[in-house]
């Protein structure tokens, strides 16, 4: 499965259902370059062979590729040992509303990032734990003790900000 979406503001692009791997900022006068490497999501620290990849392997469907003049709206379920979860992306013409329904056995925790491309280098991260900012170099940095609850990346290419909420019915191990 290919697609992308393209408004006045931003792009993406898509190879495969969990697979994205290419925003670019279209916005005012950013640079318009593709600031992604992949979007990410692993089930918890160190847990690395359940990846974007391994979910878009097993089985799975996609359930929705519609669009109209308010929204878009891209969905499909099933991921490894989890075939009834579900992601949807809400895509407007400003943002992309992403919507995670883990149906699974108990894990160990989730991690959702955006590991970046090279061209993403020289930006600023900030966060709720990090209000000052950090400049992305492409060196690790150490982990902070508490998951930042947004964070936002600005720089020439554009700005990008991200809200994370994780709602469960069982206890998650993180």
């Amino acid at each position: 499965e290919h697609s992308s979406v393209q408004t006045a503001y931003y792009s993406q692009r898509y190879t495969s259902e969990w697979v994205r791997d290419q925003i670019r900022i279209e916005a005012g006068n950013s640079t318009g370059v593709d600031l992604l490497d992949q979007d990410k999501t692993l089930l918890g620290p160190g847990v690395c062979h359940r990846t974007v990849e391994t979910f878009s392997e097993g089985r799975g469907i996609h359930i929705a590729s519609k669009d109209g003049p308010v929204r878009a709206i891209r969905s499909w379920m099933g991921a490894n040992s989890g075939p009834l979860t579900q992601r949807t992306h809400l895509f407007y013409e400003r943002t992309d509303e992403v919507r995670t329904y883990w149906r699974v056995h108990l894990i160990r925790g989730l991690l959702h990032f955006l590991d970046l491309s090279e061209k993403g280098l020289g930006m600023t991260f900030y966060s709720d734990v990090m209000p000052d900012g950090l400049l992305i170099d492409g060196q690790p940095e150490p982990t902070e003790p508490e998951a930042p609850k947004w964070g936002l990346i600005s720089g020439p290419q554009g700005s990008l900000l991200r809200f994370d909420e994780i709602e469960a019915s069982f206890p998650l191990d993180t």
